[in-house]
């Protein structure tokens, strides 16, 4: 049998491999330090980042005056939740003539380091008369923050970062294809920030209301009083997620003929 090496090559321009569920496409920037593979994830939330996406969580516990003085709270919260993130990495296409046509095929594009903090107090009993149940519905609370962020991240930043947006444009101008597919990823990053940022608000928001509730159902007036596993199934479920946003899909000028004549 003969194998046409030219043949196989043009059926592989859009190719995009499939990943086991914790492997990467990149190397591990840390090396064999947490396993015998540099593309295997270990120690991932859940198990779920098969991107080799950085997203992290960490609760702190502190004291109210560390809370009052943090920039990220409001004067007066017996807790906040907070996420730093940054892009990193870079963006890489590669370009190829084709045929007429010159080909421009995502890679990578850039990933978002996104690091979600909480601040417990430890002193809320003796500052606040806080009873325990307090304690407990606050670490219920800051966990309900903890939560939305991380869909939030998972459903509006990952589709957009690392192996995520792999493709490849051909377009009759060399450099055409390349350009359009900056802009487009650009555009797609801004795009997913906006939404994060929408669905962050609205769920902080809801959680907020929550909040007002819980306390009205847990205090001694209300209607549970101090049942808080009772008052707990009374609150309302997660804010459902919205359908991302994406540009609009980038056409080509090239024709099957294009891509396969001499050039």
């Amino acid at each position: 049998m003969t194998v046409n090496r030219e043949e196989i090559a043009s059926t592989m321009i859009s190719f995009t491999p499939t990943l086991s569920p914790k492997q990467s496409c990149s190397r591990d920037p840390i090396g064999y330090v947490d396993g015998n593979s540099l593309y295997r994830g270990y120690f991932v939330l859940n198990g779920l980042d098969p991107l080799g996406l950085i997203y992290t969580e960490e609760v702190k516990v502190v004291t109210l005056a560390e809370i009052d003085r943090h920039p990220q709270a409001t004067p007066g919260d017996s807790g906040t939740t907070f996420g730093s993130g940054s892009w990193a990495g870079m963006d890489i296409m590669v370009e190829s003539k084709r045929g007429c046509c010159y080909c421009t095929t995502v890679v990578w594009t850039k990933t978002m380091n996104l690091h979600v903090t909480s601040l417990i107090p430890s002193d809320a009993v003796d500052k606040l008369e806080m009873t325990l149940n307090g304690i407990v519905a606050v670490i219920g609370h800051e966990a309900r923050r903890r939560s939305a962020l991380r869909a939030g991240y998972y459903a509006y930043i990952a589709p957009v970062e690392g192996a995520s947006l792999a493709g490849t444009l051909c377009r009759k101008r060399k450099g055409e294809a390349y350009s359009m597919l900056q802009t487009y990823v650009q555009q797609a990053r801004s795009l997913a920030i906006e939404d994060f940022n929408r669905y962050k608000d609205l769920s902080q928001g809801k959680i907020d209301e929550e909040n007002e509730k819980e306390n009205w159902l847990l205090a001694p007036e209300g209607p549970f009083g101090a049942d808080i596993f009772h008052g707990y199934k009374e609150i309302a479920g997660p804010t459902p997620l919205f359908n991302r946003r994406m540009p609009s899909p980038l056409p080509t000028d090239c024709t099957s003929s294009d891509l396969d004549s001499a050039g």
